[in-house]
This record gives C-alpha cells, structure tokens and sequence, in this order.
C-alpha cells in the first residue's frame, strides 16, 4: 500500500512539471512570434534596449584606411625635448632677441614643472612602498650609519658563536702569508 501511495505521488509530480512546459511550448506556437537568441520582445522591441542588453549583435568596427601613425617611444620623446632645448637656448644666446629668450625660458619652464612632479611622484612612490626606498635597507646618515653597522658585527658575532658552539671552527693559517 506505502508503495501504491509513494508511486502514485511521484507519477503526479511528474505529470505536474510537464504541464508548464508543454503550456509554454504550446504559447509560443500560438503568438507566432519567434524569439531566437533568447531576446525579449519587451525588452528588445518596445524598450530599444540595443547592444548592452544583448538585444542586437554589437557592428564589428571598420578598419580606417588610415591607421593612427605609430606613437613615439618615451626616449625618442625625451630626446626631441632635449634637442628643442638645445636649440631654443642656441638660438637665444645667439640671437637674444626678447621672443627668442621669453620661448626659452617659457620651454625650460616647463622642463623644470615636469622634472619637479616627476620628483613628486618619486618621493610618493617610495613612501607608498617602502620596500623601493634604498635608505630603509641601508642608512644614509652619519648616526644611522653607524648603528647599522654596529648591529650588522653583533649580528656576525652572534652567529660566529653559535657556530663555533654547535660545530667548531678551525682556522689554518701560515706566518708567511700576508692575506691569512
């Protein structure tokens, strides 16, 4: 009887989950309208949602004839710059005329602003990342200096020690050699 009763409510079950599906199929069939790709004409046809929500393919973007001459390398940049200055400080030694110095020192201006934010970014870039900063791994200064290293021959000693304690060191040397 348990077996009639669990079979019976499987076979309802199954027959609950296809009548959707054979509604839905039947539904599409009667509108007439086709919906390939999964577009919505809701959505696609009265919202003209476009290419962000799927609804039409994206046009593959044309080639131009002309293609966008190839940039210069930051080297070639910087040696154009350089030449430019060259030649504005030439022309206005030579020739110092008020347009000729005013052009040269509006372009060194501009050469000292960029050096000067490069420096910025620099200093910025080593206190956002300390491990880039040379003077943290050894120290610059005079105090600093020295106490690295004093730590750094305490530091030796220690492990000379611990050597010597855990597998004895040997030490050959002659009276003749002048570097033993």
């Amino acid at each position: 009887m348990a077996r009639l009763l669990i079979l019976s409510a499987v076979i309802f079950t199954l027959l609950g989950l296809g009548t959707p599906v054979a509604a839905q199929s039947a539904g599409a069939a009667e509108d007439g309208v086709e919906r390939s790709g999964g577009t919505d004409d809701f959505y696609c046809g009265e919202r003209k949602l476009g290419q962000w929500f799927y609804c039409a393919k994206p046009k593959p973007k044309a080639h131009d004839a002309q293609l966008a001459p190839p940039q210069q390398s930051a080297v070639d940049r910087m040696s154009a710059i350089t030449r430019q200055l060259d030649e504005l400080k030439a022309r206005a030694i030579l020739d110092p005329t008020e347009e000729n110095v005013i052009a040269y020192v509006r372009f060194q201006r501009e050469q000292l602003d960029r050096a000067s934010t490069f420096s910025d970014t620099w200093q910025r870039a080593l206190w956002q990342n300390p491990g880039l900063d040379y003077t943290l791994q050894r120290p610059v200064s005079t105090i600093g200096k020295r106490a690295w290293l004093d730590n750094r021959k305490a530091d030796r000693d220690a492990v000379l020690t611990n050597l010597g304690q855990r597998y004895g060191l040997f030490y050959f040397f002659a009276q003749s050699c002048g570097a033993c």
